[in-house]
């Protein structure tokens, strides 16, 4: 016979799972469609800053953003870099309708104006991962939803020195990304990539806890 006393019978397993947003941050269980950029942003002495790729998913999309370094002078470049509130870059999108994501020093979603079903109501734009070492950095930033019909322009605000503001030193901006095929440009690429990327989710996935974007 045991000392202790039996314990308790487990729990009943709830019928609701938890499910991440269908906003801030990109399908669960999905693929992502490449979209080709290759677009030099800016290109000097110390630093030359690009962004090679877009990464297309059914609710949004990542912005891959490249900064290599001068390999004669990377250490004391990094030495300068001031990381300011909102890290080494900053991100925007402007759609062709007019609405505008990641002008703000917001650090997350939280404050973000939202409907009824808490999705939010103007353009997402969040930190998607990134690292680097002595040669440069690679950040991602995230963009919900994918932009309507017509141009897509992305502003990168690039890092000052560290005995600057905490303002980007120089903004740099792509307008309407290339196509990813025939007969298609800028967010209409966008939006057929993301039809390609939807094909690619696997059997069972599970399906965002809010309303995803459509097409």
């Amino acid at each position: 016979m045991s000392f202790f006393e039996p314990a308790p019978p487990p729990p009943e397993p709830s019928e609701r799972q938890w499910s991440p947003p269908a906003w801030d941050r990109p399908s669960e269980g999905s693929l992502p469609a490449t979209l080709a950029v290759d677009a030099v942003l800016s290109q000097e002495e110390d630093a030359v800053v690009a962004i090679p790729h877009l990464d297309v998913y059914p609710n949004g999309f990542r912005v891959n953003v490249a900064i290599l370094l001068n390999p004669r002078r990377a250490h004391e470049i990094q030495g300068l870099v001031h990381r300011g509130p909102m890290g080494m870059v900053r991100v925007g999108v402007e759609f062709a309708d007019g609405r505008v994501g990641g002008r703000g020093l917001r650090r997350g979603p939280f404050d973000l104006p939202k409907d009824d079903q808490g999705v939010p109501t103007q353009p997402y734009v969040g930190f998607g991962g990134g690292g680097g070492g002595t040669g440069g950095w690679r950040f991602g930033a995230w963009v919900y939803p994918l932009p309507p019909d017509g141009p897509l322009k992305i502003v990168v605000g690039l890092p000052p020195p560290a005995n600057s503001e905490s303002a980007p030193r120089s903004t740099d901006q792509l307008c309407a990304p290339p196509a990813s095929g025939p007969g298609s440009s800028g967010a209409d690429g966008l939006r057929r990539d993301a039809r390609a990327s939807d094909d690619q989710t696997p059997a069972g996935a599970s399906a965002p806890s809010s309303r995803r974007s459509t097409m």
